[in-house]
Formats: C-alpha cells, structure tokens, sequence
C-alpha cells in the first residue's frame, strides 16, 4: 500500500482563529507540506488546481519544482490538472521540466474541473 498527502490549495481562515495567512505564506506552507511528507515517509504529495475560488493554487508546477528541489524521494503529482483551462502543450512542457528537476518523479494527473460556480 502506498500512501500519499493531498492539498487542494484551500486559503481559508484558521478555523480557531478566524485569521487568514498571506497568501505569500499560504505558498510556503504548500512547500514544506511536501517536504514534510517525505521526512515523515509519505510516498507520494499532490497538489490541486483551483480557479477563481478560496482556493490559491491555480498553477501547481512551479511549487512542485519548489518541493522537487528540497526532496529526493517523495513522487510529486497533481491531485487534478484542469486541462481545459490550459494550451495542453504548455501543461506536457510544464511538468516534463518538473520532473526532469524531480529525476522523474512527476506524475500527470488530468480532468475537466468543472464547478459551475466558477463560471458564473
């Protein structure tokens, strides 16, 4: 069995707090929450891509390059690539360099992402 850590990027309040981290910060946390899942043996961290909501990580690449860079094992991937918001050529040329930083840990993972809120 293999087992994995996902975020969706959520940037919400602190539920106890009420108080919202910098979206600078948000970014950050994303990092080492991967970095993190490798020390404590996770297998696997994926990150999801979100448009338009609560949600900050519309472009997952650049911090899987971050996470890429500080860890060795853990495979990296996204929890979804919402393919019809990009040029599919950039998103295969996106994360073939993420996992060439990675020495091929990078796992493509596509859908639709269709929240009909999101388009209203």
């Amino acid at each position: 069995m293999r087992i994995g850590v996902t975020t969706l990027g959520d940037h919400l309040p602190d539920p106890h707090t009420g108080v919202r981290v910098s979206t600078t910060q948000r970014f950050r946390e994303f990092v080492e929450l991967g970095v993190i899942a490798e020390q404590l043996g996770y297998d696997s961290y994926h990150l999801g891509e979100h448009h338009f909501c609560e949600y900050v990580l519309s472009s997952p690449t650049p911090v899987l390059a971050a996470v890429a860079e500080r860890t060795g094992r853990v495979r990296l991937s996204t929890a979804v690539a919402l393919l019809p918001h990009h040029d599919p050529v950039r998103i295969a040329e996106d994360y073939a360099t993420v996992d060439q930083l990675s020495g091929g840990r990078v796992e493509l993972l596509a859908g639709r992402g269709v929240f009909r809120d999101v388009y209203r």
